[in-house]
């Protein structure tokens, strides 16, 4: 069977699904593996690993170590099929800033608070990673009720202008303020405010800032707050700008982040925030491959609270943000617009995690 529409990933997504409704998956029971899937429809195992990857994330799948990919015991009320609406449903749509391979723990909380949220309504979900060509195709064909965006560099800006006339659209995440939209994510600027603080109260006085370039207001309003916190004390700041291209595609690749490493170092740095938790533990992988210690050479906090901050060797202080919450939060402002308040911001709090790493 060869798969010829436009995403595969996708179509490959609905006939798993498909064979779980029906029951020739039944609940408990292992599936294809991938390298099956892949040659049974004539696709990549990069692709079949996609699919799997998603419907693990959405609950339907779950890996099992050495063993494979089985059908959790209750799938059926995660139905009708993601991705495909049910033309009975008004459906939201939900597009992710990573593909289903590369989701990090947080998105994929996020992504389970609006499936849960919208489910919950009586509603259904369609999931695209991003692409502004499948987000007008979803637009046009899928009778889309509304969308919750989560990947806004500065290019989309216009058509998710455009399309904010047409359908109920959220942030989640990041925002865009011209736009006038409802947005939903974590109090940024005190996120970053309360990690320096903290590295100050530990005695650091010179403090680093690992970033990605790309230009979103989660990332400047976070450096924004470290700038605030620095400034309050009389000490100066230190950004340093990663290679987004780089990281992700090698995404635990200590070679990766080397150079800029090595720059910090050269800058008597005894602290660096980094702009989220897999980030800092590859810094604290090289940084240990260096024979420097954390966190009495150096200490490090990230962003986000997941399971490899509580893995790494030196467990990491973290700034955690509720995405569940933030996810259901966005799905309800989708499908209630009416109910939005004038301001149209939800922010939540920040929690610092304090751990070994600080």
């Amino acid at each position: 069977m060869s798969l010829a529409l436009t995403s595969k990933t996708e179509v490959l997504r609905k006939h798993i699904l498909e064979k779980i409704s029906s029951g020739q998956y039944r609940p408990s029971e292992k599936i294809d593996s991938i390298r099956a899937l892949a040659k049974n429809y004539q696709v990549s195992k990069h692709t079949a690993s996609q699919a799997i990857s998603s419907l693990v994330s959405f609950g339907y799948l779950e890996n099992r170590r050495g063993i494979g990919t089985f059908v959790l015991k209750n799938p059926g009320d995660r139905m009708p099929i993601l991705g495909m609406p049910n033309k009975k449903l008004q459906t939201i749509g939900l597009e992710t800033s990573t593909s289903p391979s590369n989701q990090s723990e947080f998105i994929s909380e996020m992504m389970r608070g609006v499936l849960d949220g919208v489910r919950q309504n009586g509603y259904d979900l369609t999931l695209y990673h991003r692409d502004d060509f499948l987000l007008r195709e979803k637009v046009d064909n899928f009778n889309l009720e509304g969308i919750i965006v989560n990947y806004l560099p500065e290019y989309r800006y216009d058509l998710l202008n455009e399309l904010s006339d047409k359908l109920n659209l959220v942030f989640i995440n990041n925002d865009c303020p011209s736009i006038g939209v409802p947005f939903v994510g974590l109090d940024n600027e005190k996120a970053g405010v309360i990690a320096t603080q903290h590295l100050i109260e530990k005695g650091h006085t010179n403090i680093g800032f690992l970033f990605f370039p790309e230009n979103t207001t989660s990332s400047q309003e976070r450096i924004t707050g470290y700038k605030i916190a620095l400034a309050g004390e009389g000490l100066q700041s230190y950004c340093k700008k990663l290679d987004v291209n780089s990281v992700s595609n090698s995404y635990f690749s200590i070679s990766s982040i080397k150079d800029e490493l090595d720059e910090i170092l050269g800058e008597n740095i005894t602290a660096v925030i980094c702009i989220n938790s897999t980030i800092a533990i590859l810094v604290s992988k090289y940084l240990r491959s260096r024979g420097l210690r954390i966190p009495e050479d150096m200490a490090l906090l990230g962003f986000d609270d997941c399971q490899i901050a509580l893995m790494s060797d030196v467990p990491l202080t973290v700034i955690a943000q509720p995405a569940y919450k933030m996810g259901r939060k966005s799905a309800e402002l989708c499908m209630n617009p009416f109910d939005i308040d004038e301001d149209k911001t939800t922010l939540f709090e920040p929690e610092l995690i304090i751990r070994e790493s600080t």
